[in-house]
């Protein structure tokens, strides 16, 4: 695996301290790539110049942005600070140690490390992967355009981006409604386990599916939320089915 230009140079300019992290895993027995290839690998492109926001994405810290809020009834609304907490993550694999899963790239994907272990054993679901995928993105966006706390210190962006599409987009279109439907999701895919795995992928993504488009609809209630998550819902729903369907022999393409 040859590493980009950029992200040998972004490599390069790191402390010491931050490509322990990545050294630590390519140590693992089963790994087949270099520290540098796992820091790839793992870390969104936005982030791999920037030490601090590398920590807090592998780590966890809390990120903070200002949200533009349209006030109901009037013409104009106002700025409120909105804060979200990035989880820690581990280095998840899709298949699991116990049945032979490795520390490879087509096996390894960061995801929040209260649901990695949560799994125990278990193989990760597709709805789990997706989930994660998601989730890892909509945070790459808040870190890279947010203020953050790294070890009790604030560090403040120069930077940011519009906040209020890149907040709500990335909290209520994808961290929340996600997370419930893969969680919903395992649920089904452990107590179906009779089926075959056409009908079992089936199955699972209607689950998941529906869970995602409930909560879209549960937020669309919420006062001061402005935001028609209606569409976004069904779009959710119908191509998270339709992506499971397709995945019949119940793999995972990288």
């Amino acid at each position: 695996m040859t590493v980009s230009p950029s992200t040998q140079a972004a490599w390069d300019s790191l402390p010491s301290e931050s490509q322990s992290m990545f050294v630590n895993i390519a140590n693992k027995p089963s790994s087949d790539m270099t520290a540098v290839e796992w820091f790839e690998h793992l870390v969104p492109a936005p982030l791999r110049d920037n030490p601090d926001e590398i920590e807090v994405f592998m780590n966890g810290g809390t990120v903070t942005q200002e949200v533009w809020v349209h006030d109901r009834g009037a013409g104009n609304g106002h700025y409120e600070q909105v804060s979200y907490d990035i989880a820690d993550k581990d280095v998840s694999r899709i298949e699991a140690g116990v049945n032979g899963g490795e520390y490879t790239a087509d096996n390894t994907i960061m995801e929040n490390a209260s649901i990695n272990r949560a799994r125990g054993g278990a193989d990760m679901t597709p709805a789990e992967f997706e989930a994660a995928e998601t989730v890892n993105a909509a945070e790459s966006t808040l870190i890279d355009g947010g203020d953050f706390v790294v070890e009790g210190v604030e560090v403040v962006t120069t930077e940011a981006p519009a906040a209020a599409g890149s907040v709500l987009d990335g909290v209520f279109d994808a961290v929340l409604p996600i997370t419930y439907g893969a969680k919903a999701a395992h649920h089904v895919w452990q107590k179906s386990s009779h089926l075959d795995k056409k009908e079992r992928v089936a199955k699972t993504a209607l689950a998941g599916g529906a869970v995602v488009g409930g909560t879209y609809i549960a937020l669309a209630t919420v006062p001061g939320l402005n935001v028609v998550l209606g569409g976004i819902a069904l779009y959710k729903l119908g191509s998270a089915a339709v992506r499971r369907a397709n995945q019949q022999n119940g793999t995972i393409t990288l």
